[in-house]
């Protein structure tokens, strides 16, 4: 039989493009895997780094940032603030409203916080009722006693919760 030269040249050509399609496909299935890949990349590590009830730094992400706020401190000269934030009738809380209720005042309390310092200041939950607040630089000894101040009052006003109970807390920061 003789050879029809143009099925041939038709045939390859449309081969010829079916597997450049197909190519096409696949770099974008690679290029969208790679790009859901580092999305979940970025959530694991902004999970390891923060807690998950707040989304406040945990205790392993604030230490790593003392330390270079120290260090900073150290080459520079600059002072560095650090307050240690214990809830005072936290427990009281869980113990009556119930755990639920406790985690609407762990996060009501980690906003009020962060509404107290500055930007770039770090508030974090250190664990359980306390917290960690880094400040960074301050002027005085006294910047760092204002903001504790704030803390303080912004933690004693009392907190509405979802129920429609109103519940009181203090604040012991040192």
């Amino acid at each position: 039989l003789p050879l029809d030269v143009w099925a041939v040249v038709v045939g390859s050509v449309v081969v010829f493009g079916l597997v450049i399609a197909r190519m096409k496909l696949s770099l974008d299935q690679i290029q969208t895997a790679d790009a859901e890949r580092e999305v979940a990349r970025q959530a694991l590590a902004h999970q390891a780094a923060h807690d998950s009830l707040t989304g406040l730094p945990n205790r392993e992400q604030v230490m790593f940032l003392m330390r270079g706020a120290l260090g900073r401190a150290q080459r520079s000269g600059a002072v560095v603030g650090l307050l240690f934030v214990d809830l005072d009738g936290f427990k009281q809380v869980n113990d009556t409203h119930g755990h639920a209720a406790g985690d609407e005042v762990l996060v009501g309390a980690s906003r009020r916080m962060q509404n107290c310092v500055r930007t770039g200041d770090v508030v974090a939950r250190f664990g359980g009722d306390e917290f960690v607040v880094l400040l960074e630089p301050l002027d005085e000894e006294a910047s760092a006693v204002a903001v504790a101040d704030r803390l303080v009052a912004a933690l004693a006003e009392p907190l509405a919760l979802r129920n429609g109970h109103e519940v009181s807390i203090g604040a012991s920061v040192g």
